[in-house]
């Protein structure tokens, strides 16, 4: 399987050669600080498997590639007083989650503790 980003998740893409088989979804154990982070295996119904997540901000209310940018939508969500606090305290975390969406080999080197055999090059 060759993987390939689309709207903020990285998909595995329906080929000939798989490196990892799964019949069911396979979660990591999240921290409990935030939950809604940690990298996941989905299996869909068209054979392919989803990884995620990418907890990443977007640009734009309409924006699924990191490219995507809308001026307005940002300074609406950035305006938020809660959202300015949540990025002032936790800027680590989203600069890591960063990082990761824009360095495949850094969010391969994550899902490689669940599927070890999993390389940068099976991603697209």
């Amino acid at each position: 399987n060759a993987l390939s980003l689309r709207n903020g998740e990285i998909t595995f893409s329906k080929l000939s050669h798989s490196p990892v088989s799964m019949s069911t979804m396979m979660v990591q154990v999240p921290d409990p600080q935030f939950p809604f982070l940690g990298v996941h295996f989905t299996p869909r119904m068209d054979g392919s498997v989803w990884l995620g997540p990418s907890a990443v901000l977007a640009f734009a209310r309409e924006g699924y590639k990191l490219t995507d940018f809308n001026l307005r939508d940002l300074l609406d969500s950035t305006s938020f007083r809660g959202m300015r606090k949540l990025m002032m305290k936790h800027w680590k975390v989203g600069a890591s989650e960063i990082y990761r969406e824009v360095v495949m080999a850094a969010q391969v080197k994550c899902l490689r503790k669940f599927v070890p055999t999993l390389q940068v090059s099976d991603v697209e």
